[in-house]
C-alpha cells in the first residue's frame, strides 16, 4: 500500500467514530473470553470474572451494532463511545486485582488502556476513564481486603501508569490534530483571500477606473477567442460577424476647458450609461482612450451596423448631459465602424486589428463631414489578396478611390 493510501486510510479510520468503536469492540469480544480460558485456573480468579468479561463485550457490541443499524445515532457517537468503554475500564482493574497481580492481566489492562486512548477524541473522556479505572481498582481491592498488599499496590500503580501514559498520548494526539486542523484552516483561508485578491487585481487591470468599462488590455486578452469563433461560423450562420464601432465625443476639450475636468468626468460616465442603453450586455464596451470608446458587438449581422450606429449617435445627441449644480451641456459624437471578417468570402484578408484601423479612418472621415454623424467602411472593388497592401499605401484616400465602400446616413 502506498504512503498516500496509508495516510488516507489512517485519516478515515481516525475520523470514523463508528469504525473505531466497531474495531475496538471486536477486540474486546475476542480478548476477554480468550483470557478466561487461558487464566481460568489461575489462583485467586473468582468465577464471576467470565461474567464481567462477557458483560463488557456485550455492551461494546450492542453500542457498535446500534450505530451501524441507526446512522442517525452517530451524532451522539462521542457519548456512546464513553458508554462503550466504561464497562471495560470497570472490568479491567477488577480482573487485575482478582488475578493476584498476574502479569498477563496487567499487560492486557495496559493494552486496553491504549485501546481506550485510540477510541476517544476528547480530553474530558480521557480524564473520566482514568479516574474510573483507578477508583474501581482501589474500591474493589479494598473490598477484597488486599488493597495494602504489595502485589495489588503494584498492580494499581501499573494500571494507573498505563492509563496515564495512554491519556497523555491521546491528549498529545488531540493537540496535534487540532493544530493540523487550525493550520489547514489558516492555509485554506489565506489561499481563499489570496485568490480573491488576485481576482480583484486582475479585474482592476482590465477595467477603466473612471467609467468601469473594459480597457485595451481586456480586449487583447479576450478578443482572439471571439475572432476565432467568428471565423468558424463565417458562411454557416447569418449572425456571425463582429462589428467594431469607434465612438468619439465631439468637442470634448471644450467641455473640460469651460466647465472643468470634473464636468468632463461626469460626461464620460453618462456616456457609458448611454452606450449601455444601446448595446447588449454581451457586447464589449471599451474605453479606448480619453473621450474615445470602442464597442465590439458579438454574433451580429453587418447589415445592422448602420442602424446600431444611428441609435448610438441619437442616444448621445438627443438629450443634454447633467453637470454639477444643475448645469447641463449638449454634446454629440462621431462614429466610425467596420465589420469582421471584412470580406466575408475571404475572411483572412484583414486581421481584426486592421479592421479597427479601418473603423478609425471612418471615424476621421465622420469628423471631416461635420461631426455628429457616422461613417462605415465595407469592402470595395479591390481583390481581397491586394486589399491590405492598398490600404497601407492609400490610408484615408482608400475611401475615395473605390478601394473601400463608404456607408453613410441616408
Amino acid at each position: 500500500m502506498s504512503d498516500d493510501r496509508k495516510g488516507s486510510y489512517r485519516r478515515w479510520l481516525e475520523r470514523s467514530s463508528t469504525t473505531t468503536i466497531f474495531v475496538y469492540s471486536a477486540l474486546i469480544i475476542a480478548f476477554f473470553p480468550a483470557f478466561h480460558f487461558v487464566l481460568g485456573a489461575t489462583p485467586g480468579v473468582p468465577p464471576d470474572s467470565l461474567a464481567l468479561r462477557v458483560a463488557a463485550a456485550a455492551i461494546a457490541a450492542a453500542v457498535s451494532l446500534a450505530l451501524l443499524v441507526a446512522p442517525r445515532l452517530r451524532r451522539y457517537s462521542p457519548n456512546l463511545q464513553l458508554l462503550n468503554v466504561l464497562p471495560t475500564v470497570i472490568a479491567s482493574p477488577i480482573l487485575v486485582v482478582n488475578s493476584g497481580n498476574n502479569p498477563s492481566y496487567i499487560a492486557g489492562s495496559l493494552i486496553l488502556a491504549i485501546g481506550v486512548q485510540q477510541a476517544f477524541y476528547r480530553t474530558r473522556d480521557f480524564v473520566i476513564v482514568l479516574a474510573t479505572t483507578l477508583g474501581v481498582e482501589v474500591l474493589y481491592s479494598a473490598m477484597r481486603g488486599v488493597f495494602f498488599t504489595p502485589a495489588n499496590l503494584n498492580a494499581l500503580a501499573l494500571t494507573g501508569s498505563g492509563f496515564f501514559v495512554a491519556m497523555s498520548a491521546g491528549i498529545l494526539r488531540l493537540r496535534v490534530q487540532r493544530n493540523e486542523r487550525e493550520l489547514r484552516s489558516i492555509v485554506r483561508d489565506r489561499t481563499r483571500e489570496l485568490s480573491e485578491a488576485n481576482a480583484k487585481l486582475e479585474e482592476m487591470s482590465v477595467t477603466d477606473p473612471l467609467t468601469g468599462l473594459r480597457n485595451r488590455r481586456f480586449l487583447a486578452q479576450h478578443l482572439e477567442f471571439e475572432v476565432s469563433a467568428a471565423l468558424r461560423r463565417t458562411g454557416d450562420v447569418p449572425d456571425a460577424d463582429l462589428l467594431f464601432f469607434l465612438i468619439d465625443l465631439d468637442h470634448f476639450k471644450t467641455v473640460n476647458d469651460t466647465h472643468g475636468h470634473n464636468a468632463g468626468d461626469l460626461v464620460l460616465m453618462q456616456m457609458r450609461d448611454r452606450l449601455r442603453e444601446v448595446f447588449r450586455e454581451s457586447d464589449f464596451l471599451v474605453r479606448w482612450g480619453g473621450e474615445e470608446f470602442l464597442v465590439v458587438t458579438r454574433s451580429s449581422r453587418r447589415h445592422d451596423a448602420c442602424d446600431i450606429a444611428e441609435r448610438a449617435r441619437a442616444a448621445v445627441a438627443q438629450r443634454p448631459f447633467a453637470l454639477e449644480r444643475g448645469q447641463r451641456v449638449n454634446a454629440s459624437c462621431s462614429i466610425g465602424f467596420a465589420a469582421f471578417p471584412f470580406v466575408p468570402y475571404s475572411p483572412l484578408s484583414l486581421s481584426w486589428m486592421q479592421v479597427v484601423a479601418l473603423a478609425d479612418r471612418a471615424l476621421y472621415l465622420a469628423k471631416e463631414r461635420g461631426r455628429n454623424t457616422w461613417v462605415g467602411a465595407a469592402a470595395g472593388r479591390v481583390e481581397p489578396d491586394a486589399l491590405a497592401e492598398r490600404l497601407a499605401i492609400l490610408g484615408i484616400d482608400a475611401f475615395h478611390d473605390g478601394t473601400l465602400e463608404v456607408l453613410l446616413p441616408k
